[in-house]
């Protein structure tokens, strides 16, 4: 059975982590603007990242 720690523990992992974790993206969306220039930038990252680990993949 579990004790009133572990159900106190277990509370905190499945409601405050996630909040808290909304709460810091959240804030790093309003205060990192994704522009045109910087999507492209990602976008080209991700597509090397792709053809790398296609290519090491097959």
């Amino acid at each position: 059975m579990n004790g009133p720690d572990a159900l106190m523990w277990l509370g905190i992992l499945y409601a405050v982590v996630p909040t808290a974790v909304f709460v810091i993206a959240f804030y790093l969306c309003i205060t990192w603007p994704l522009t045109a220039p910087v999507h492209e930038r990602l976008q080209r990252q991700v597509e090397r990242k792709q053809l790398r680990l296609a290519k090491k993949a097959g």
